[in-house]
């Protein structure tokens, strides 16, 4: 056989070994759901629009750092907006959620001023660090929206025109590409097109690390703008520097009137450069107190030059307090424009209260995402969706005749019962938190410990056999399965499979054993059982049974032509 016929064996060979193999992609977007409701749908004159935002979170690992973007917007609704100047947003409001609990869900409620007479909306965005959520408030992407109306008295408002306002010449959202620290101009155009003089009119302008979600701490640059007449337009030029470190910014700009806001507009600017972006984290290990952050950074977000980003470090800080516990690192060769990497953190510490993920290079620290983390707070939400059992110990001592019985949970809401077939020995209702114990002087028999578990709606029960064990002064016992022993209160309506027997169907753990609600069959297994083949491997099979044809028809064929 020639070398290209058994290249060829070769590649089919790996071709029907991978053809099915089950591929994972990186997601640097959050899995969620977001709905907003108002109360009223029309609301008198100047009452609060307000109503409540219901976020789920659909991943399997807290949200945390979860910021809600609130827009009180007039007019209709398109993508991109920044070239539709018949709409305006009048109002923004950031809230923090603080963290949501995986595959659960949280609200929180919002007061927005009221605008005046006329039809309204809410365009709702959210964030978890830069990952989004619900919609990009930075570009007016996708948000979830609520209409609403006002009666009463117009307030009516002069509008930054969208269409018309240009930085370096450019209309967003795609923005346009700066040198960091370098200088650039804009003009944003105004309409007044109401009834009245504006003569009050500032405008402010932040240049907001990649959305006005992450710009508390940026100073407003305040520009004044010249007095407008009535259905007059006018225009205001303004000069910023661009930051000095690569990323996307978004402009926010806000027109005044005095201190009440006239109008809300977001252009875009690329700082060009190699950088590396955290574009989203996440805390592993709640249900088990084993801990780990995974943390998934991308290249730059510079889509006009597509730098590349290499020889840097990728760092967790784990802190209690202001101090940094852990400190935890690797080296990155290079990551490319639109590459996604993934690293998981292993986190040695059982409690902090703040962790940072960080891109440096050559001392110069490119990226700082820092979460604070209310570790006590979230154990305790989460362990009341989904409670753990209650930790059993006990032990027994013949001499003294001294039953010790001892449980352990965070929240303790129990009812404790000894008995035997006969009679009841002890019987207590328990409410507390850490740990609960109790000492029963009671004589040595066979006897069950009950744990009924009203957060759980379940029951542990533990034969304590003490008359049958060992005559060692002490007898020890504890649940180290705690679901071994764990059912539910009540009797088996179906059968309980006798020796040497199985149920042909799912059984239901009761206080009398396994019950089967189908038949009991024999658990020998016949010697004639069939052996399945996985569908992959029949696949895999018949390709290489194709090619082994083919190249020996190949084959046949070259020994006739010689």
């Amino acid at each position: 056989m020639g070398l290209k016929n058994w290249i060829l064996l070769f590649a089919l060979i790996l071709l029907c070994c991978t053809v099915f193999a089950e591929t994972t992609q990186i997601n640097f977007e959050w899995q969620s759901m977001t709905t907003i409701v108002l109360d009223k749908e029309t609301f008198m004159d100047n009452e609060p629009i307000t109503g409540k935002i219901f976020f789920n979170n659909l991943e399997k690992y807290p949200s945390l750092g979860t910021k809600i973007v609130l827009h009180l917007a007039k007019g209709e609704y398109y993508y991109p907006s920044q070239l539709n100047s018949n709409e305006n947003i009048l109002e923004e409001k950031i809230f923090n959620m603080d963290f949501v609990l995986p595959l659960s869900g949280k609200e929180v409620s919002f007061s927005l001023t009221n605008p005046g007479k006329g039809d309204f909306r809410v365009d709702t965005y959210i964030w978890v660090v830069k990952s989004k959520a619900g919609g990009a408030s930075n570009i007016f992407y996708n948000p979830s929206i609520k209409n609403f109306s006002v009666s009463g008295v117009e307030k009516e408002k002069a509008v930054i025109n969208r269409a018309l306002t240009k930085f370096n010449g450019v209309v967003g959202p795609l923005g346009f590409p700066v040198t960091a620290g370098s200088k650039f101009k804009g003009i944003v155009v105004i309409d007044n097109n109401t009834s009245i003089k504006k003569s009050n009119l500032v405008l402010g302008i932040k240049l907001c690390e990649w959305a006005s979600a992450f710009c508390e701490n940026v100073t407003e640059t305040k520009f004044v703008v010249s007095p407008m007449q009535i259905n007059e337009q006018g225009f205001v030029e303004v000069e910023l520097i661009a930051p000095k470190l690569p990323s996307a910014y978004e402009i926010s700009i806000v027109l005044y009137d005095g201190t009440l806001i006239e109008s809300i507009y977001k252009n875009r600017v690329i700082v060009s450069g190699g950088t590396a972006k955290v574009r989203k984290i996440f805390l592993n290990g709640i249900e088990d107190r084993n801990y780990s952050i995974n943390v998934i950074i991308m290249g730059s977000p510079d889509h006009f030059s597509y730098p590349d980003f290499d020889n840097f470090e990728s760092k967790l800080e784990i802190f209690d307090g202001e101090k940094v516990i852990e400190e935890k690192s690797i080296s990155i060769e290079k990551i490319k424009t639109g590459d996604i990497f993934e690293e998981k953190y292993l986190v040695d510490a059982n409690y902090f209260t703040k962790f940072c993920a960080k891109i440096i290079k050559e001392n110069i620290v490119y990226e700082n995402e820092c979460f604070k983390v209310d570790l006590n707070k979230l154990l305790t939400e989460y362990e009341a969706q989904h409670p753990t059992p209650i930790d059993i110990k006990w032990n027994y001592d013949e001499f003294s005749k001294n039953l010790s019985i001892t449980l352990k949970r965070s929240n303790i809401n129990v009812q404790v019962r000894l008995f035997d077939s006969d009679q009841t020995y002890f019987k207590e209702m328990i409410k507390t938190q850490g740990e609960y114990s109790t000492n029963i002087q009671i004589e040595k028999m066979n006897l069950f410990l009950a744990v009924n578990d009203f957060d759980l709606k379940v029951q542990q029960l533990i034969p304590l056999n003490l008359a049958l064990l060992s005559s060692d002064a002490i007898i020890y016992g504890d649940t180290t399965d705690p679901n071994a022993n764990m059912i539910t209160q009540k009797k088996c309506s179906g059968v309980i499979c006798s020796e040497n027997t199985v149920c042909s169907a799912k059984t239901e753990l009761t206080i009398e054993g396994d019950c089967c609600y189908s038949e009991c069959v024999s658990n020998n297994i016949s010697s004639d059982e069939s052996i399945t083949i996985p569908l992959i491997l029949w696949v895999a099979l018949i390709v290489l049974i194709l090619a082994i044809v083919m190249i020996y028809e190949v084959t046949k064929k070259r020994r006739k032509r010689k």
